[in-house]
């Protein structure tokens, strides 16, 4: 994981807290804040493929779930 990924969920969990929410004694979001875990997913993932480090969002049928493709 690069610092311009570990900067990007650092950027994505302080956004969540946003408008009259945001004060000295709330700057991030709890960490049991289900959009926490959704919001750190998608700004890495974008970071990797802007970095290309990953390129792509591929369907695995034998997890059933999506994965992301390496750069090689």
């Amino acid at each position: 994981m690069t610092l311009e990924m570990k900067m990007a969920a650092a950027h994505a969990i302080a956004n969540l807290v946003q408008g009259d929410a945001l004060n000295p004694d709330h700057i991030i979001s709890n960490v049991l804040d289900a959009k926490v875990p959704v919001a750190v997913a998608k700004a890495v993932a974008r970071k990797a493929i802007d970095q290309k480090v990953a390129k792509e969002l591929a369907f695995s049928r034998k997890t059933q779930s999506k994965t992301w493709l390496r750069e090689t």
